[in-house]
């Protein structure tokens, strides 16, 4: 992975901006991080083959993809068949459409084209050129668009190396991620996202696998530590934790009743074993069943106020979350991560329990075009005794819209 923290962006001249993204290509190392790639994806092609190698490949991908379109077609068309033998006969005769035009379609299709594509393709592994495409994320105001970068600088990084560039069938993929004016890319080494791991019921709010780790990760865990979320929502940060951190113990909770069974339910599609490590209870965020300074790490997502909760609500609940947890942390060594995209009211909540609490990092996310922030902070040795975030029942009035909703 390379990092360009500064591409002097003009936002005013595609073809300025494609030249400069082209350039930062060729400039990369690329040949040493394709090396790494190729021993951890086991590939035996041709990785760097000549313009005569090239042509000959995309002749027989041509052939090949041909032939597999055909079989494809011949077998969606099987399946479309009546159970007496007759088939649709308007299957794929539309004057604009063709087969696979709706989603569900669409994906039987192109499961079948890649069976008969590998079926019909009988090529030794090593004499197969590289295939490979370019996908680009953006996010920032530029007068390019996410397919014009991939499409310039795959066609630049094919100028180079002579790779076949292919969509569907590719063999490796490099991923551009665009953020204002810096750039950072790199080779996926796998082909499936891994940010839906190990979960298999979903809610309005369930948070990236990749990301929880990674906020785990900032906390640090060493063997022993006790480690809670107290708005655990579908569980995705107790369960990496128990599965990337064994030596730790993970208890999380939710107010919400349907998320902690959603969490429970995921917790037993794991491996049996892992179950062990997190307890699941039903509390309430503000009000925790545990005892004063007996956790080590607090790790987190706090409700955004977009499909959780609301903006006004985290004024008077951040607050009080902040309080409860600063009670239930080891004083001195206890640390909180907590993920918001609700920067002001986190802000205020940090100035109502100054005293509790160091800031040490803020890190800035993006979250499905949400750029939020974690911040990590530090346990102060004050007490939280004898502070109040708000009236009891002005509390307990917010957290409830904040759960109902």
């Amino acid at each position: 992975m390379k990092i360009a923290p500064s591409l002097h962006l003009s936002c005013l001249s595609i073809d300025n901006d494609m030249n400069i993204l082209k350039r930062e290509v060729e400039h990369a190392d690329i040949r040493k991080a394709l090396a790494f790639w190729c021993e951890m994806n086991k590939f035996q092609g041709i990785i760097y083959p000549t313009e005569n190698d090239y042509k000959a490949a995309k002749g027989d991908e041509v052939q090949i993809k041909k032939l597999a379109k055909i079989l494809a077609e011949a077998r969606i068309r099987n399946k479309k068949c009546q159970p007496d033998g007759i088939c649709d006969e308007n299957y794929g005769k539309e004057s604009h459409s063709s087969p696979g035009d709706n989603k569900d379609e669409r994906t039987c299709y192109n499961a079948a084209e890649f069976e008969a594509y590998h079926e019909i393709d009988s090529r030794k592994p090593e004499d197969k050129v590289l295939k490979f495409r370019v996908t680009c994320i953006r996010n920032g105001t530029h007068c390019f668009g996410s397919q014009d970068a991939a499409y310039h600088v795959g066609g630049r990084l094919q100028d180079m190396f002579h790779w076949i560039v292919d969509l569907n069938f590719y063999d490796l993929e490099i991923m551009l991620n665009i953020r204002e004016d810096s750039m950072y890319y790199g080779m996926t080494l796998t082909k499936e996202s891994k940010h839906h791991r190990n979960i298999n019921f979903f809610g309005p709010t369930t948070l990236r696998a990749t990301i929880c780790y990674n906020m785990l990760r900032l906390g640090r865990p060493k063997v022993g530590d006790i480690i809670i979320d107290p708005l655990c929502g579908g569980g995705s940060i107790p369960i990496e934790g128990s599965l990337a951190f064994k030596n730790s113990y993970f208890i999380c909770g939710d107010i919400h009743e349907k998320a902690v069974n959603r969490t429970q339910c995921n917790l037993d599609h794991l491996e049996c074993g892992t179950q062990s490590y997190v307890d699941v209870l039903h509390w309430d965020a503000t009000n925790l069943v545990l005892r004063d300074s007996s956790v080590d790490i607090i790790v987190t997502d706090l409700p955004f106020g977009k499909r959780s909760g609301s903006v006004f609500d985290n004024r008077t609940l951040y607050k009080q979350v902040l309080l409860e947890l600063a009670r239930v942390v080891r004083c001195k060594t206890g640390q909180a991560i907590l993920l918001t995209h609700d920067k002001r009211s986190m802000t205020a909540a940090l100035m109502f329990t100054a005293g509790l609490w160091k800031l040490t990092k803020k890190l800035k996310i993006n979250i499905g075009g949400l750029e939020a922030g974690v911040y990590v902070l530090w346990r102060l040795k004050e007490s939280a005794a004898g502070l109040s975030a708000a009236p009891k029942k002005e509390i307990s009035q917010a957290h409830k819209r904040q759960c109902s909703s």
